[in-house]
């Protein structure tokens, strides 16, 4: 299959990284680690949306080679009128101008309107693609019976279609195996992976208690949600043995959940992972971690008894 390209996350522009100079130093450590590609969104960073695009721009990013997607501005809860054809429309054309350029590389949908019909959504985003704001066409967070009708009417109407997934994969998260990646196949769409490391769970912080001052603080701005998502018990075992492994072989979880994300998961050549990071030191870490190559059979045998255990209580989040 190939291994997958990594993807710069960019939601921590603005937030981990505020200074000009300090975008800028992790540009440099991105190109040094030949990572040309970036993630951003109209709503980066969660707290000060749009600045994020803005310091891409301020650094003159695409100037310096570095291809980068973004995606629709979202901030209601419920999401309602927000792919309305003027709210796409407005969101583009921001982005378009904070970020300096004419044109992304793909503009995702970054959740689903469900009180817009998804004829009107999908014409004007063809009718952008026609005007030329960005090359492809990418969603994130489609359920598959929602994404499949979506393509349907692209199809239909001779829209362009979606051509990249961006979702929720790692080791103690593989539900899109079995119900998103036959679509995806079936259409030839890449899927680009986030929170491979699940938001860091898989660092075993949460679960030895050691949580302060990570993104699993009660007092952090997303620490609340991050809780409600990964301090759960089914998790908390399964890290428990990955952990036993791990030790064994000289390994960290860290690395171990990196190097199956990227040599032994079901992404493949066409695919991507976008890698977040709060410091410097956490790019290369990463990196780190994959140099190291796949690993022994005995920590993919752990992450499959891990997923066995698993699947009945996370199998449906995608």
């Amino acid at each position: 299959m190939g291994s997958p390209k990594l993807i710069f996350g960019a939601a921590s522009f603005g937030m981990s990284f505020v200074k000009l100079e300090d975008v800028q130093e992790v540009l440099d450590c991105l190109k040094a680690n030949n990572i040309t590609h970036l993630d951003t969104a109209g709503r980066y960073p969660p707290t000060s949306p749009g600045r994020s695009e803005e310091l891409l721009g301020e650094t003159k990013a695409a100037a310096q080679g570095f291809t980068i997607d973004t995606k629709i501005l979202t901030l209601s809860p419920d999401h309602q009128g927000e792919l309305e054809r003027a709210a796409i429309e407005k969101s583009i054309n921001t982005s378009l101008q904070r970020m300096g350029v004419d044109q992304v590389n793909t503009l995702h949908i970054h959740f689903p309107d469900l009180a817009t019909p998804l004829k009107e959504q999908a014409e004007t985003f063809n009718d952008l693609h026609k005007a030329g704001k960005f090359k492809n066409l990418g969603v994130s967070n489609f359920q598959p019976e929602l994404l499949q009708e979506f393509i349907d009417i692209c199809e239909v109407n001779g829209f362009i279609k979606p051509t990249v997934y961006q979702g929720d994969y790692s080791a103690v998260n593989r539900g899109m195996e079995k119900k998103l990646l036959p679509i995806l196949k079936k259409h030839g769409i890449a899927y680009n992976a986030f929170r491979v490391l699940a938001s860091g769970f898989l660092s075993g912080k949460l679960t030895n208690g050691s949580s302060e001052g990570t993104r699993f603080d009660a007092d952090s701005p997303i620490g609340k949600l991050m809780q409600s998502l990964y301090n759960q018990e089914p998790l908390h075992n399964a890290l428990k043995q990955l952990e036993e492994t791990t030790r064994a072989l000289g390994i960290t979880t860290i690395d171990a959940a990196m190097r199956w994300a990227y040599y032994h998961s079901s992404l493949g050549s066409n695919d991507g992972i976008i890698l977040g990071a709060s410091s410097i030191k956490q790019i290369k870490s990463n990196v780190e971690s994959i140099r190291q190559g796949p690993l022994p059979q005995e920590c993919l045998d752990t992450f499959e008894r891990i997923w066995e255990t698993l699947e009945p209580v996370r199998g449906d989040i995608i």
